[in-house]
């Protein structure tokens, strides 16, 4: 399974559903990282431990109901400063 071509909405749908677990949706992110980023160059630090390892505690624990896309990886720029995770503004 590829993730080009879904929305959103439709992974959200999918991980409530249980036809796909975080921690596969997760997976097939950093898959496609890796894949694409000495061309893109899109990304300075990955947490690709980390973020699997919160996707499976997802998993275990279910995904809030509160925060639906929890289980939704994300890029975010750095210049948040982030608790065990070098910071470089870059």
């Amino acid at each position: 399974m590829s993730l080009l071509g879904y929305t959103i909405e439709k992974l959200e749908e999918m991980l409530h559903k249980k036809h796909i677990s975080a921690e596969e949706l997760v997976q097939m992110s950093i898959d496609r990282i890796d894949e694409v980023e000495d061309e893109i160059k899109a990304f300075i630090t990955l947490d690709k431990e980390g973020a699997l390892e919160q996707a499976k505690e997802l998993d275990e624990q279910g995904i809030p109901k509160d925060a639906p896309f929890a289980a939704l990886p994300i890029g975010i720029k750095d210049n948040l400063v982030t608790k065990n995770m070098r910071t470089t503004a870059a």
